[in-house]
């Protein structure tokens, strides 16, 4: 009886192992509106491979204030550093 139990168990838990099996990193885009010390943070974690711990694939992209809102308005990225200013920016031209 408690071979068949312990059978059963060890069946159960390598067919977890199987199932659990990831497909795959997630893919992430990030954007940067300069190359510059104020987002080293960033490009440190993608080289000590903290994105990938969280099972993160991370493209760190340069795209500069206003179009960095909008890619991330649009979907192209997923995270912008990018500031609340430069939002602003392009509708303050117009009205000047």
């Amino acid at each position: 009886m408690y071979s068949r139990l312990l059978a059963g168990l060890l069946l159960t838990f390598f067919l977890s192992l199987l199932i659990n099996v990831r497909a795959g990193a997630e893919k992430i885009r990030t954007s940067v509106p300069g190359l510059n010390l104020n987002y080293l943070s960033i490009f440190s974690a993608d080289a000590k491979g903290l994105f990938k711990d969280e099972g993160l694939d991370n493209e760190t992209i340069v795209i500069g204030g206003p179009a960095g809102i909008a890619a991330l308005i649009s979907g192209d990225v997923s995270i912008t550093a990018a500031r609340e200013e430069a939002a602003c920016a392009p509708q303050s031209r117009v009205l000047r």
